[in-house]
């Protein structure tokens, strides 16, 4: 038993490095809420290693297109955040926080808007091939006096 137990320790060490590396980035696929209405989102990302456990990153969200009012919305953000993560083993376990500039576009024109609020996200993802992850997070965007919550499917590359 204690062999077992040492080997699954032995195999699990490569794969503790990943996470902590100085450069990631990646994307996810999922799907997004505002005001009660779903749609397809995705985003692009990149992140920068601080120091061990803590780094900043930055991204491109595409929330999708939503029906609001008989019209038809589309919304993307670019945001900033810093993200600690923290490993159990190959299970990488991160949090974001930081600011996005967010972009609303209609049909009309009429309800066209942009700003500057407060985003979060909160996840995990896997070692799966070498320095190759995979992973699940959920994240919030304040829009206006409202939140688009994302849930997404992530694969990210740690690079160094």
């Amino acid at each position: 038993m204690k062999k077992l137990a040492l080997l699954a320790l032995l195999c699990g060490l490569p794969l503790t490095s990943w996470a902590n590396s100085w450069f990631y980035f990646g994307g996810s696929l999922g799907t997004a809420d505002f005001e009660n209405d779903d749609a397809l989102s995705y985003s692009m990302f990149a992140g920068l290693g601080l120091i061990p456990w803590v780094g900043t990153e930055i991204g491109f969200v595409d929330h999708g297109r939503f029906n609001f009012h008989n019209e038809v919305i589309d919304s993307q953000s670019i945001y900033g955040a810093l993200r600690p993560s923290v490993q159990f083993g190959p299970v990488n376990m991160y949090a974001k926080a930081g600011v996005h500039s967010w972009l609303t576009e209609s049909d009309s024109a009429t309800n066209d808007d942009d700003d500057v609020n407060f985003m979060w996200a909160a996840g995990a993802d896997i070692a799966v091939y070498r320095s190759i992850a995979v992973g699940v997070e959920y994240a919030s965007y304040t829009v206006s006096d409202t939140n688009i919550d994302t849930i997404n499917l992530t694969v990210t590359a740690y690079v160094f």
